[in-house]
């Protein structure tokens, strides 16, 4: 199998709120990318970000939401919740 060019690279990921900072060396090498949506930079392995895996800190503040919405429609606190998932 052949080795992606860098131009090939960027078409592949282009569907993802990534900017590609760093030149491509191989699937499985570290590459220098920003996420247009916070920009947070980071150094994902090539291929993650391939396969769909995005920046981590947006994805957090995602499930953060998520679990924030859960507990308001429960009508519990994040201290109330916490006690919840401990008993």
């Amino acid at each position: 199998m052949q080795k992606k060019t860098h131009a090939e690279y960027l078409q592949d990921v282009s569907y993802y709120d990534i900017t590609i900072l760093g030149k491509y060396e191989g699937a499985l090498k570290p590459i220098k990318a920003r996420c247009d949506k916070c920009g947070h930079i980071w150094h994902p392995i090539a291929n993650n970000l391939v396969q769909g895996h995005g920046c981590k800190k947006c994805f957090a503040k995602t499930v953060k939401d998520r679990h924030s919405v859960g507990r308001a429609n429960k009508g519990l606190t994040q201290k109330q919740e916490s006690a919840r998932v401990k008993s």
